[in-house]
């Protein structure tokens, strides 16, 4: 009867990563307020080499997407409020370059066990997508660069545990992006590493 309860747990953590895996994949769209993303997101090493190189003004954003399913399933649906931890939530970050008028997306995901990082480039009519996003700031950077930092981001093994997942794969990518542009971006202050992406 003493393993009843851990085998319960063991279920629900196994069901709790069917779903986060059947929610992401690298086609994201969003159950949140954040507008749908729907374009493909392209591995980091298949990504096309991005010849832009000209240095300018980006501004950076995080895209939460929340998980609704994970809300009514553990939890009473209720609207998030300031407070509440940005735990069961993926996260992915949005670069808009206002000369140009390009928007890149980067995000990490689950691929059959594996943390996966990936790319997309999306149009300019999109713009809401940055613009629903949580702003974080600016900083002088290129394309180019930009997708050179990301390939330098761990992977490896996925952990929804808080260990390796979306969120800690985009808190290193900002780290990176102060250390080569000299910035000092952070995340907003109602945002903590959760258990889950």
């Amino acid at each position: 009867m003493g393993d009843f309860p851990q085998k319960l747990l063991g279920s629900s953590v196994a069901i709790s990563k069917r779903v986060v895996n059947s929610i992401f994949s690298p086609y994201s769209s969003s159950q949140s307020s954040a507008p749908s993303l729907k374009v493909k997101v392209v591995k980091l090493q298949e990504c096309p080499e991005i010849f832009d190189g000209q240095p300018r003004e980006a501004k950076l954003a995080i895209r939460a997407t929340d998980l609704e399913c994970w809300k009514s399933s553990f939890r009473p649906v209720e609207e998030p409020s300031n407070t509440d931890p940005k735990a069961i939530q993926h996260w992915a970050l949005v670069v808009y370059f206002p000369l140009g008028k390009i928007i890149h997306f980067f995000e990490g995901w689950d691929d059959d066990g594996q943390l996966q990082a990936g790319r997309a480039q999306i149009a300019f009519e999109y713009i809401e997508i940055f613009n629903k996003s949580d702003y974080i700031g600016t900083v002088v950077t290129s394309p180019r660069q930009l997708l050179e930092i990301a390939k330098q981001v761990k992977t490896g093994k996925y952990s929804a545990l808080g260990r390796n997942n979306c969120q800690t794969w985009l808190v290193e990518y900002l780290e990176r992006i102060n250390i080569n542009c000299g910035s000092c971006l952070s995340l907003p202050d109602n945002y903590r590493l959760g258990i889950i992406n």
